[in-house]
């Protein structure tokens, strides 16, 4: 009896917290700030258009995997916003069914993974496109865009907190 009680508070507990979580990232962001970030990231692809010297067939070609990676993942995170409502209606019914709860989980987790699965086939698809030497340029550009980027913030960048990313050390 006892420990139907602890798994009980604790499932309240972990189902509080998630929709705490939750109805602060659904919060809607202040529109100023997507503007001020499309054109930062503009800048950003634009720099590093000319640092790669890509021609006019390249920038096609990274423009269209662009698009098609975005149009995917919107799907991808659109599935996940819907499974993670599902979750939280799951969570706040009066009789808890751990095995839908575990369920539903399971495919928000599936979901995250192709996230990740087309992170990379976005990076493969554009180290296809690019030369030899574009990739090496690319790979000490963003190298130094993370050493600027951390001599900015301090030593909170990402990669103490997520590990190596694809490009090596320090992505």
């Amino acid at each position: 009896m006892n420990t139907r009680l602890n798994n009980k508070i604790i499932l309240l507990t972990i189902a509080v917290t998630f929709i705490t979580i939750s109805a602060a990232y659904a919060q809607q962001p202040d529109k100023r700030g997507w503007e001020e970030k499309k054109a930062r990231r503009e800048a950003f692809r634009k720099e590093l258009s000319e640092k790669l010297n890509l021609n006019p067939e390249q920038q096609k070609l990274l423009d269209a995997n662009r698009t098609e990676h975005r149009q995917k993942m919107e799907e991808l995170f659109k599935n996940i916003h819907d499974k993670r409502l599902a979750l939280r209606e799951e969570l706040q019914k009066p009789t808890l069914d751990l095995e839908k709860i575990k369920s539903k989980q399971g495919e928000i987790k599936a979901l995250f993974s192709a996230v990740l699965d087309l992170r990379l086939e976005r990076i493969l698809k554009a180290s296809e496109i690019l030369t030899p030497e574009q990739r090496k340029t690319m790979i000490e550009y963003f190298k130094e865009k993370k050493k600027n980027m951390r001599e900015h913030m301090g030593e909170r960048g990402r990669g103490e907190m997520f590990g190596e990313g694809p490009f090596g050390e320090g992505f």
